[in-house]
């Protein structure tokens, strides 16, 4: 795929590119991308991540794990940045000022943002500032992940 990609782009059109396949693919679509982030959305569905019709909230790392990852592949898709090479192994290293409001409970059906931001890199740690957003655009959680891409 190396045509302009238009947004929002459903994430099947990014399949190929990563390995996550359904139920393991927790997003929908991207939203955006920039050169230094972007954002994604997705629908809560009833699945692993669900208890008892609310999103557990250990979910928010893993959405904004996967945010950072289909836009990661947007941008080496549309060259935004030196350098960018599709990497072959990516792991979540690390957490770090995981932060989540007392009210975010989020249920099957609802809508959320997910918005994250590269903040850094040594080598082929990448630390990157996430945030995940109600429909309202409340933040409902925060932080910094590490991930090893290579």
């Amino acid at each position: 795929m190396t045509e302009a990609l238009k947004f929002p782009l459903p994430i099947g059109k990014l399949s190929e590119y990563l390995p996550h396949r359904p139920p393991a693919v927790w997003i929908d679509e991207v939203i955006s991308v920039d050169k230094t982030g972007g954002r994604c959305l997705t629908e809560i569905k009833d699945a692993p991540y669900v208890n008892e019709g609310l999103l557990r909230p250990s979910s928010f790392i893993e959405l904004i794990a996967q945010t950072y990852g289909f836009v990661h592949i947007c941008q080496i898709i549309l060259g935004l940045g030196e350098g960018l090479e599709r990497p072959t192994k990516t792991y979540l290293v690390g957490i770090r000022g995981m932060q989540m409001n007392s009210d975010s409970q989020v249920s099957i059906g609802e809508s959320i943002g997910i918005v994250v931001k590269n903040v850094g890199q040594l080598g082929p740690l990448v630390l990157v500032d996430g945030k995940v957003f109600n429909s309202e655009e409340k933040c409902l959680a925060s932080g910094q992940i590490k991930i090893f891409a290579q």
